[in-house]
């Protein structure tokens, strides 16, 4: 039962240790990287930002994994974007690749349900609906 709340002073300075200069090399990559693997999230940024995060667990709780090891891991996981936006801003076609091209769902539409409601109205009917029937449950169970 000792070992669930702590183990070694060894495990624990590791563990600051190198969470202190994992952390600071993840900051440092993400700078050099630039603005956009943080700013746009579209599924592609989406899944390197969960990757760095996850390498970045790793690194402080795995003590097999050295911090070297960690950070050609982040080079890898901020390098790739990086090459592939590079590619991309080139080459039009990878870029469509890519992204893909967005896909009309409706166009003039005519139907009753889509006439001129501003979403507010829509929102604040949702809202006043609830309550009501909140408040009714609520009379029925205090009776």
């Amino acid at each position: 039962m000792t070992h669930f709340f702590f183990t070694n002073w060894e495990t624990l300075g590791r563990i600051l240790f190198v969470g202190v200069l994992a952390y600071v090399a993840l900051a440092i990559s993400l700078r050099f990287a630039g603005k956009r693997i943080l700013a746009r999230m579209d599924s592609f940024d989406f899944v390197g930002n969960v990757a760095l995060g996850s390498t970045l667990a790793a690194i402080v709780l795995t003590p097999t994994i050295s911090l070297a090891e960690g950070l050609a891991a982040f080079v890898v996981l901020v390098g790739i974007p990086f090459l592939i936006n590079l590619a991309s801003a080139r080459q039009p076609s990878i870029r469509t690749f890519l992204n893909g091209e967005p896909t009309m769902l409706m166009h003039r539409a005519t139907s009753s349900a889509m006439q001129c409601e501003s979403p507010m109205s829509a929102v604040m009917r949702f809202w006043r609906r609830f309550a009501r029937t909140v408040m009714g449950h609520w009379r029925m169970w205090t009776r």
